[in-house]
């Protein structure tokens, strides 16, 4: 059973501060203060401490409002920038740019997909079909591919760009665009 916040409240608690960001409670038990805090959503306290005295629990308590309205700033500055980065990811998604992973544990594998049609951050992406390249580098167990533009594979799927790139699942996300005329290396068994 998951406790609540009243569970660690002291005996006679009355709320002192409550924002959106916080709530703190003090008590006076045995002529001690006794000072609980939350933030966020949390159930279990930052803190619970008896102070020597109000001016120990005031210091205590500035330091904490402090250190949790520069998280939320923190957390709001991230939160804008990789909105920034996902607008700017958008802006170069358009129809018929090729993304590609890499992927694979003791090989390397590279996957590609097309872009097909964007409509704000809803983007169809269809996999492509690859290519091996001649190459002098080429063995048994290295070589090289390039993607085959609109030579598709499977169907297209529709996907909703939230990050500055595209989960494709629990082990691939496009975030790099392909360039013309490069190859990327792959390894391990045909």
């Amino acid at each position: 059973m998951k406790m609540q916040r009243s569970f660690y409240l002291p005996r006679n608690a009355e709320m002192f501060e409550k924002t959106k960001l916080m709530e703190v409670y003090t008590a006076i038990n045995n002529g001690q203060l006794e000072a609980v805090g939350f933030s966020g959503k949390r159930q279990k306290p930052d803190f619970h401490y008896i102070f020597k005295s109000v001016e120990q629990f005031k210091k205590y308590y500035d330091k904490y409002y402090s250190k949790i309205a520069q998280l939320e700033i923190d957390k709001q500055s991230q939160k804008d920038k990789r909105r920034l980065e996902r607008d700017q990811f958008l802006k170069k998604l358009i129809p018929g740019a090729i993304l590609y992973t890499s992927w694979g544990y003791d090989q390397t594998r590279y996957d590609f997909y097309q872009v097909q049609k964007v409509v704000g951050s809803k983007v169809t992406l269809q996999q492509l079909c690859k290519a091996q390249v001649d190459d002098e580098t080429n063995c048994w167990s290295y070589w090289k591919v390039k993607p085959i533009k609109d030579s598709f594979k499977g169907e297209p799927f529709n996907t909703i760009v939230r990050s500055p790139w595209i989960t494709i699942n629990s082990y691939n996300s496009l975030s790099s665009f392909h360039e013309e005329g490069k190859t990327y290396g792959e390894s391990g068994h045909h």
